[in-house]
């Protein structure tokens, strides 16, 4: 076997990652729902001066103060946290497009993009001719 399957990490790159994405998100959902940080203090219960920090990636706040700044704010503690990679969609160019199957009278099926990881997805066009019909072997 060549692939890697469990990578060891760096833990403590692991917790600057998620520290920087929550200073970020923080800041990002005040300014969208245009709450001023005087506000956020006096929602949340938190100092003005803990906000600038959390904000300035300077502090790291417990679960129990990022549950107060998600109600504060109507989110929620997994929006602050979410560090998981978005889904890629790959187009695949028209003369690299897989054909899965190719029918008797002019049928067939292409892969046109597909997205990667658990919860993958993929778009295919499929083409039917009158009489057309597809058979695959069973898999046992």
């Amino acid at each position: 076997m060549t692939k890697k399957v469990n990578i060891m990490t760096d833990a403590n790159s692991i917790v600057s990652t998620v520290n920087e994405a929550v200073s970020q998100r923080i800041k990002l959902y005040r300014k969208q729902k245009k709450i001023s940080l005087d506000e956020l203090s006096r929602r949340a219960g938190v100092s003005k001066g803990a906000l600038v920090e959390i904000e300035g990636c300077r502090a790291n706040p417990s679960i129990a103060l990022l549950c107060r700044l998600a109600a504060a704010m109507g989110v929620s503690v997994a929006d602050f946290v979410d560090v998981s990679a978005k889904p890629t969609v790959h187009l695949i160019a028209e003369d690299e497009i897989p054909e899965l199957w190719e029918g008797e009278k002019g049928g067939r099926a292409r892969l046109l993009a597909g997205s990667g990881g658990p919860d993958m997805t993929e778009l295919w066009m499929w083409e039917m001719q009158p009489g057309g019909k597809v058979c695959f072997p069973r898999s046992h």
